[in-house]
């Protein structure tokens, strides 16, 4: 290659090297500016879909982010509210401005009424009911009616109505709402409008109106319906009268018959002859509550001070006559003392409310008040009186097999035993099955019982529930026992009778069966005890016998005989007994 020099002047070395320092500054100070300068991404990158999109986050610069999800703005739905924030981006065009970012941007957008609560849903402001986003659970304003007027609802808002309401932001979002409510004019009554209302009870005045008596009156000057004027004579018994018309019957103030007089009065009827009851008292007075059949004794004191006619104390129960007995026996006596005895001879008392009275007069023929006592008695219903048995039958299915099973069958059986008119009510029934039975093998348990935890329960209702005197009712289940768990079965029931019939004691009953069947190649049970065979009952009886006979002819015979038995004997014949 051949080699090219070129020369230049010093005045042209001088002006190349200046034009290159510009070219190498001007290069460098583009560069610098343009690191420095935000990215700038077209807008139609976004609406094109690619991974990389115009957005804006907060706090951040402008420019395209990998990912513009949950943490910024899209350029082509947002860029107009973070124009200001980010003055490089792109206006968008009108048809992608949306109506809100957040629920704070619809407060003049939609008019929401609470339960509402404006909210931004996908850039569209609409009326939400909760939840939407605001924390408040009651309306945090409340609208004022205007003067003359009171809120009412419902069937009260009659009249001149207007709707009146109040806004409210959310205190956690700034979203808005409003509360509204009804007002109605209040209408103010004047008297001798021809309007009755408010507190007027009548109008207009002279009208004809009714007083709160119920009587006929007239209107006043005032709107109000004052009674009537009473006038002693009339017939009607008004105001302060105590009776009208005179010399009517009437009732004086101590509670007795008098007559009414020309004032219309009732006065005290002229004091004579009264039985007044002096040392009149109860020595026994029957219980209020008694139990069926039990014996109810009473005693009570008559007494007048001029004396008690003895052939007039009337003792009655439930308004007929029971005897008593009456000490002393004999009239004029200032006390008699009258005692008897109820649920006794005369028969028993049935359940409910029975009244025990007992009248008498003074020797002057008074009686009435205060000379007449009484007693209430409520006698209980008649108890109920329970049995209950309990019993297990085995059934052996596949008898003889190599896997037999046994099948327990129980049978609790609630009896009302009573006799007379003591129905009761058991409540519940609990059985308490055996540690061993597998829950799942337990069926056919009648009447809605329902087993859990190893125990049986039947809560009891009406009908099932009630038991008639002489009643019986029977509750049953099965249980399925594999050869594996054969055994001794031990369980026990307990019945509950309603405590409201004054019966507590529960009814308890137990029973144990040994669940076991027949199984190839085991062995029978042998007999071990000597008195298991009845043969050996039979000869051992026989041989008790003819000792006893043979004893009482030797020593009848002979006087008494010393009989020794050896060791080897007593030892042969044990064994030969317990042989057989």
């Amino acid at each position: 290659m051949a080699n090219i020099r070129v020369s230049a002047s010093k005045k042209t070395t001088v002006i190349i090297l200046l034009l290159l320092f510009l070219v190498v500054g001007g290069t460098g100070g583009y560069l610098l500016w343009r690191v420095n300068q935000e990215k700038e991404l077209s807008p139609g990158e976004s609406e094109a879909g690619s991974n990389q999109c115009n957005c804006y986050k907060p706090g951040e610069s402008c420019g395209s982010l990998p990912d513009c999800n949950n943490v910024s703005y899209p350029i082509s739905c947002y860029c107009v509210y973070v124009q200001a924030t980010c003055p490089l981006l792109p206006l968008c065009t009108p048809g992608e401005v949306p109506q809100c970012t957040q629920g704070s941007h619809c407060t003049e957008k939609v008019h929401c009424i609470w339960p509402e609560v404006a909210y931004c849903q996908s850039g569209t402001c609409i009326c939400k009911s909760p939840p939407n986003g605001c924390y408040d659970t009651e309306p945090q304003c409340t609208p004022q009616c205007p003067e003359g007027y009171e809120k009412c609802s419902g069937a009260d808002c009659t009249g001149e109505i207007k709707d009146v309401e109040c806004s409210h932001d959310c205190a956690s979002c700034n979203n808005r709402y409003y509360v509204r409510a009804k007002c109605k004019k209040i209408v103010t009554n004047t008297c001798g409008d021809g309007n009755k209302g408010g507190s007027e009870a009548c109008d207009p005045p002279g009208s004809v109106c009714t007083a709160a008596s119920g009587k006929q009156s007239t209107c006043s000057s005032t709107c109000t319906c004052p009674e009537p004027a009473n006038i002693c004579g009339d017939g009607n018994k008004a105001g302060d009268e105590a009776c009208d018309p005179p010399g009517s019957t009437c009732t004086t103030a101590s509670g007795k018959e008098g007559t009414c007089s020309s004032t219309c009065t009732c006065p005290e009827p002229p004091v004579g002859n009264i039985c007044d009851a002096q040392g009149a008292k109860w020595v026994t007075q029957p219980p209020s509550r008694v139990e069926f059949g039990k014996p109810i004794s009473f005693e009570y004191i008559t007494g007048d001070t001029d004396g008690v006619q003895n052939v007039n104390i009337i003792v009655k129960l439930d308004g007929t006559s029971v005897p008593v007995t009456k000490i002393p026996a004999t009239d004029n006596a200032p006390n008699i003392t009258v005692k008897g005895t109820l649920n006794g001879s005369e028969g028993v008392l049935s359940p409910g409310n029975h009244k025990l009275e007992i009248s008498w007069n003074d020797i002057k023929g008074a009686g009435g008040l205060p000379c007449y006592a009484y007693s209430m008695i409520t006698v209980l219903p008649e108890n109920p009186e329970w049995d209950i048995e309990k019993k297990a039958l085995q059934t052996c299915v596949n008898d003889w097999t190599e896997n037999p099973t046994s099948n327990l069958t129980y049978t609790v059986t609630i009896t009302n035993t009573n006799t007379g008119s003591g129905a009761g009510t058991i409540t519940s029934i609990l059985d308490t099955l055996d540690p061993k039975v597998d829950s799942t093998k337990v069926t056919n348990i009648s009447n809605g019982g329902v087993i859990s935890n190893g125990k049986i329960v039947w809560n009891l209702t009406s009908p099932l529930s009630d038991f008639d005197p002489g009643e019986s009712k029977s509750f049953t289940y099965s249980i399925s026992v594999n050869k594996e768990s054969f055994g001794i079965y031990e369980n026990t029931v307990v019945a509950t009778p309603d405590i409201s019939s004054g019966d507590s004691s529960n009814l308890e009953a137990s029973v144990n069966i040994e669940a076991r069947c027949n199984v190839p190649g085991e062995p029978v049970q042998p007999d071990t005890g000597l008195f298991d065979d009845s043969k050996n009952i039979v000869i051992l009886g026989a041989a008790l016998l003819f000792a006893g006979l043979g004893w009482s002819w030797i020593t009848d015979s002979f006087g008494t005989m010393k009989q020794k038995i050896s060791y080897e004997s007593k030892a042969r014949f044990e064994k030969r007994v317990s042989k057989r």
